[in-house]
């Protein structure tokens, strides 16, 4: 296989993942369903090239809400918060606010008490 044949099946895998991440979303979103499985393939999602998969990642680990909180979902968001693309950061920062750790994501100390 040749580096332009290489290059297109990469790019048809990045657009499957960008299109399953995005089904996904929709369906979970519609059945409020979380499992781990689900979880772990979005966390994933979160370090992909394209940045419209990273916020379609971002955005349905926000709508999850706080059942969505686990440590690698945490750890995945709190990465995000520092990609290149400020559309990323945004959603990142948004999902963790929806997970409940919005003092977090604004890098501040949660209240104590």
């Amino acid at each position: 296989m040749n580096q332009t044949e290489q290059e297109v099946m990469q790019q048809a895998a990045l657009e499957d993942e960008g299109r399953l991440v995005r089904a996904a979303t929709h369906d979970l979103e519609a059945s409020g369903s979380v499992s781990e499985p689900v979880l772990t393939a979005l966390v994933h999602a979160l370090g992909d090239s394209d940045y419209k998969t990273r916020c379609a990642a971002a955005e349905a680990l926000g709508a999850f809400g706080p059942a969505a909180a686990t440590e690698a979902v945490l750890a995945g968001l709190s990465t995000a918060l520092e990609d290149r693309e400020s559309q990323v950061r945004r959603d990142a920062a948004a999902a963790l606010g929806a997970l409940g750790f919005g003092a977090a994501a604004r890098g501040e100390q949660e209240p104590r008490g």
